[in-house]
This record gives C-alpha cells, structure tokens and sequence, in this order.
C-alpha cells in the first residue's frame, strides 16, 4: 500500500506525481484539531459568560491533487483516465458510510513503519476543468471525520 490511502485505494499509486495516474496530499486537517461542540453558560444579569466544557466535535480533511492518464497514445491517456477517475469516485461517493483514511510513514513526517488512521465520510469532491484532451484533471477533496472521537489514531 501507499503513503495515503482511502478506503484501500491508493491515493498516490506511484513512485512520483509523474508516474501515478492518482495523486493526492493532504492540505489540511492532519495537524488540526477538532473543531468542538458546545456553549458556554450566559446567567442573566451576571457579566460575561461562565465556562463549560466542550466536546471534540468534527475534523475537516481537504485532500487536494489530480487524476490524469498515462499512455503511449492519446486513446490510453484518456482511457487510463477513465479508469482511475471511475475508482476514485468509487470510494469518494458521498453516501458510503466512513472509510479509512490512513497515512503511512514517511508521509507527513511520520517515522517509517507509523501508521496514522480515521474514518471519514466524503462531504464535498470537486474537479476542475478537464484538459489535456481528456486524459487530466485536479481535484479537491474534502473528507468529514465524526468519529468517537474525531481525531488520527497513531499505530506502530
């Protein structure tokens, strides 16, 4: 498997950009916390607020890159295209229930052999234009964490 994957597809299933047909890095929501849930206590005719705890509530993920064909001929490029554009809208269908995200070491920064995991539902997938005659195209994805709680879960 490869540094990033989603519901077992790699998410970078090459060697470089250049020689995958899938290629995505995370933008953000590996190194933030969740956003929390909760008020805090307004008593009437009391200045301010008194405080209460709040919970760990969602993690936003936005994973942001390309899928794009790879072929000897424009015919391959555009139908090495169709094929990883149709896997990875496979599993970032946004009614699937939650997937894992896992992100293996070196990715990130992590130490090789650390694995770092979530469950996340798909909130939002959108492509740019299309080019290169059919064969390329960017994406951004954004991924919901709601688990219990909503965080990255370190396995060595």
């Amino acid at each position: 498997m490869g540094d990033l994957t989603y519901r077992s597809l790699d998410l970078q299933n090459g060697d470089t950009p250049q020689l995958s047909t899938i290629w995505f890095d995370i933008f953000s929501g590996f190194n933030e916390r969740a956003e929390v849930r909760g008020d805090h206590l307004v008593i009437p005719q009391k200045p301010g607020k008194t405080e209460m705890t709040l919970v760990p509530d969602r993690l936003q993920i936005e994973l942001r890159g390309f899928i794009r064909g790879i072929g000897g001929t424009q015919v391959e490029r555009q139908q090495s295209w169709r094929e990883a554009t149709d896997a990875a809208m496979a599993v970032f269908d946004p009614v699937l229930t939650a997937g894992e995200l896992e992100v293996a070491g070196p990715y990130m920064g992590l130490a090789t052999g650390v694995t770092r995991a979530l469950d996340a539902l798909t909130a939002d997938a959108i492509g740019g234009e299309i080019l290169n005659r059919h064969s390329y195209q960017k994406w951004t994805i954004r991924l919901l964490c709601i688990s219990d709680p909503p965080e990255w879960i370190e396995d060595s």
